[in-house]
């Protein structure tokens, strides 16, 4: 998809998401994976997944949530949960797009690694997803928050999997929607588990290896037990010992 075409997607995007959420409060903000996160706006019901620097979009998928909200979700919640949204807009023609909270802003930036990105009502950052810095710019808590000078270029990823026709047919959000579906989102505390299942039962699967051996061994010494029993009666049991000048073994492997 070329710069131009994907510029129009992004305004179409935010216009999108403006017609859906404009008026409506904020309910909830969950984090979902380790760089993916869903809003949910008041009734009707509406979620969003915003996933900084990749994609933006409504879903009418159910997309699981963790029990427990992470520190980041808490802090979202605490600053702009129950807010209005005063209206939804890409800024210039830039891509970033940005959720007007009457007070707070929200915004997610598209470019270089993305970026999502709390600011208050003097313009003050609150949170920021990723603490960067560039010659003239500096998104850090605390800093005032200045929109890039020039954020254009090509949306990489961004909308890379929708074509124009697809646009055309059901409209920006449908299309990322219905591609995104198909693509499981992870908590990433699933995910350090499921690294440390994997880890014990490597584990597992070594001891078991080895009580198999000990188990051969065992087997060889009770198929051999008599002979055992001579060694034991001539005064040794160890492998390689002398009897009465001869040497006398038992091969165990």
């Amino acid at each position: 998809m070329g710069d131009a075409v994907s510029s129009h997607v992004v305004a179409l995007l935010a216009k999108e998401l403006n017609d859906a959420l404009a008026g409506k409060h904020l309910q909830k903000i969950q984090q979902v994976g380790e760089n993916t996160f869903k809003a949910t706006f008041s009734a009707p019901k509406i979620d969003v997944i915003i996933e900084p620097g990749r994609r933006m979009h409504v879903t009418n998928y159910d997309v699981t949530a963790p029990e427990k909200a992470s520190q980041i979700s808490m802090f979202l919640r605490k600053h702009i949960g129950g807010k209005r949204v005063e209206r939804v807009y890409q800024h210039e023609n830039d891509r970033i797009i940005v959720f007007d909270f009457n007070g707070f802003l929200l915004i997610t930036e598209f470019f270089s690694h993305g970026n999502f990105v709390l600011v208050d009502g003097a313009g003050v950052i609150q949170f920021t997803f990723r603490k960067e810095e560039w010659k003239d710019r500096k998104i850090a808590k605390g800093e005032k928050y200045l929109f890039p000078s020039n954020a254009g270029g090509k949306i990489k990823e961004v909308f890379s999997p929708i074509t124009k026709e697809d646009v055309e047919k059901k409209g920006v959000n449908s299309a990322l929607d219905d591609f995104y579906s198909s693509i499981r989102v992870e908590n990433p505390k699933v995910t350090k588990l499921k690294n440390r299942l994997a880890a014990q039962e490597a584990s597992f699967s070594e001891f078991q290896r080895l009580a198999d051996d000990e188990r051969t061994k065992g087997d060889l010494l009770y198929s051999n037990y008599a002979e055992v029993g001579k060694i034991i009666e001539l005064g040794s049991c160890k492998s390689g010992s002398k009897v009465k000048g001869k040497r006398v073994s038992l091969d165990l492997n």
